[in-house]
């Protein structure tokens, strides 16, 4: 399955937007969340279209759907539904008819944005007519490196990503002399196997932990003094890494996510200000870059006073707002309409 672009699509062009086909919130684990989901859809032959891989047999918990049946179900909200943890530890899981069928590329040339249970699928360059339309079903995936990508599609979706991107990567690598260690630093140990972070162990003096942060039991303990976010972002900085690079990039959204939730009167502009900056270079006009840039404005707008008596601050604001795309902000952050349209729009084709 999959969609092609009909005719030539601008940058930024809407191509379809629809409402879930079932959507359900859980607390607890992405796994608790999905079967939740599939005992909603188990029985509803209007996901049979969906494609369900790699099924594992597994006793239907659901009187009336047998084993297979429940196996698929679960396969199919494995691969096709979009999930969303609220800062609560809450899952929201969304099945769409059309959106859901979109293919993965690590270099995609669309995203889509989901808010109020509204699916906005939006072209992130100039695409082709005949070209396939692909999101990056992670959007840590734009950032993350061969390895970890490779290692999360198998975990999570059951198949190994072949994009143009991956090929690449995988080719440089093949390349690179043997004694190299491509994708790899001395700063791995901070991070779990999906690219997360791991503090050993993380206690705040303030507040709870982030829900962005791992907590392990099994690691050596780290022979830096290292206990927050920062104290790892501020680490990674000093070593020389790029501030785009992935694991400067992820111990910093962890560090700005702990300071916005537990240390709001002793908050940092410039580590959300570079947050942003660095989001909008690693991922323009997408949904990641959308979320900080709303988040930025709003600590912007609550300090307004101390923002306009600092020119520079004053200054990468207004750059920042120089990228905002005015329908790409309202895609990300408000239903365009409330006359939703559950069918493809003209400029894409169904794709094998």
């Amino acid at each position: 399955k999959g969609y092609v672009a009909g005719t030539k699509c601008k940058v930024s062009e809407l191509l379809l937007r629809e409402a879930p086909l079932r959507i359900c919130g859980v607390s607890g684990s992405a796994d608790d969340a999905r079967r939740a989901l599939a005992k909603l859809v188990a029985a509803d032959k209007r996901f049979d279209s969906l494609c369900a891989p790699h099924s594992t047999p597994e006793v239907s918990p659901l009187s009336g759907v047998d084993d297979d049946s429940w196996a698929k179900a679960l396969a199919r909200v494995k691969s096709n539904a979009f999930g969303r943890r609220g800062p609560d530890g809450t899952w929201t899981l969304s099945l769409f008819r059309y959106i859901s069928t979109c293919n993965h590329s690590c270099n995609p040339n669309a995203a889509i944005s989901i808010f109020r249970s509204r699916a906005s699928l939006y072209t992130l360059r100039d695409i082709d007519a005949g070209e396939e339309v692909s999101i990056c079903y992670d959007s840590r995936f734009l950032w993350l490196p061969l390895r970890i990508r490779q290692m999360d599609m198998r975990r999570v979706w059951g198949f190994r990503c072949g994009c143009s991107r991956c090929g690449e990567e995988e080719e440089s690598q093949s390349q690179a002399r043997p004694t190299e260690e491509p994708n790899q630093s001395e700063w791995d140990t901070y991070f779990d196997d999906s690219g997360q972070v791991v503090l050993d162990p993380y206690r705040s003096a303030g507040g709870t932990d982030s829900h962005l942060l791992q907590q392990t039991s099994d690691r050596q303990p780290s022979p830096r003094s290292i206990a927050t976010p920062m104290d790892l972002y501020d680490e990674l900085v000093d070593s020389g890494l790029p501030l785009t690079h992935w694991q400067v990039h992820t111990a910093r959204e962890a560090a700005v996510v702990h300071m916005l939730h537990c240390e709001p009167l002793d908050f940092d502009l410039d580590v959300l200000l570079e947050h942003a900056e660095c989001a909008a270079e690693l991922a323009p006009n997408h949904p990641h870059w959308y979320k900080w840039q709303i988040k930025l404005e709003q600590v912007v707008g609550q300090n307004a006073a101390a923002v306009e008596e600092h020119k520079v601050w004053r200054a990468r604001v207004a750059d920042l707002r120089a990228l905002v795309v005015p329908d790409l902000l309202l895609w990300n952050t408000e239903d365009a309409c409330a006359d939703v349209r559950n069918a493809t729009s003209s400029t894409l084709a169904s794709g094998d």
